[in-house]
């Protein structure tokens, strides 16, 4: 499997009663490569490149990540 993606990620850091909190968005678009290919194990020949292509797939989708964090302690330094 090979999994590509192209994404650009968009955030915001509030205060919310005093504690800030960030909330972030990242929308993608990513590839899948899917590959299965079997063979013997004491198959002696060379692999032929059509039988890989034939047995690969590929997909492609949009997708979106959502996120947040919350930063606490005494200094707001932990996330």
């Amino acid at each position: 499997v090979a999994v590509s993606d192209l994404g650009i990620s968009f955030s915001r850091e509030f205060s919310i009663w005093d504690k800030k909190v960030a909330i972030g968005i990242t929308p993608k678009y990513q590839r899948v490569i899917t590959l299965h290919y079997a063979a013997e194990a004491d198959y002696e020949g060379d692999i032929d490149e059509q039988d890989l292509e034939d047995a690969s797939e590929t997909f492609n989708q949009f997708n979106v990540d959502l996120g947040a964090s919350f930063r606490f302690g005494a200094t707001n330094k932990w996330v």
